[in-house]
């Protein structure tokens, strides 16, 4: 009796049915992943422009002689505006899933900076009393309501942010103008 050397076409389909289902296992294992590593990328992003804002935003305020809210006269959007000693102002706004940081002396734009801090944000400025001071509050990627349409995976893998930063104006004393002695 002699051996067969060849598969059957039944054999053959069976095998390539069994590396196709594998195939589309790696395959779908590589696409989460990488939803996974962005995902992950996003955030630690918003963590650091987060971190950044605060530091940036009370060094500003320790720096400032004044602070006030303005309306934007393009879009009105609140924009908090810092007056700096040495005439320069800071503004601070939002602009769409970012907050603004713009630097300007009294004839131009010296910086700008841009704080990325997730979908749907919400920026608010706020004076508070005793001691005086101002508040920055951004929220951003908020949890989904039970009435939400949407309960999908990605939803659940998107993290809120909650910042708060508050800063007392002019407390940096380096910056504060030097007191001069009345003569009698």
């Amino acid at each position: 009796m002699r051996r067969r050397q060849a598969m059957t076409l039944i054999e053959l389909l069976a095998v390539i049915s069994a590396c196709s289902v594998v195939l589309g296992l790696a395959a779908s294992l590589l696409l989460t992943t990488m939803r996974s590593v962005n995902d992950t990328q996003r955030f630690f992003t918003g963590e650091r422009n987060a971190l950044r804002l605060a530091r940036q935003f009370r060094a500003d305020m320790h720096q400032a002689d004044g602070a006030k809210i303005e309306l934007a006269a393009e879009d009105g959007v609140e924009t908090l505006r810092l007056q700096f000693p040495d005439g320069q102002t800071v503004d601070y706004r939002q602009n769409n899933d970012r907050v603004l940081r713009l630097a300007s002396l009294p004839d131009d734009l010296t910086a700008r900076e841009e704080f990325i801090l997730g979908d749907q944000l919400q920026v608010e400025f706020k004076e508070l009393d005793a001691p005086r001071r101002w508040v920055l509050r951004a929220t951003a990627n908020p949890l989904p309501t039970a009435t939400d349409s949407t309960p999908g995976p990605r939803n659940v893998r998107k993290t809120p942010l909650r910042l708060a930063i508050e800063a007392i104006p002019g407390r940096d004393q380096r910056y504060a103008t030097a007191a001069t002695e009345e003569s009698p």
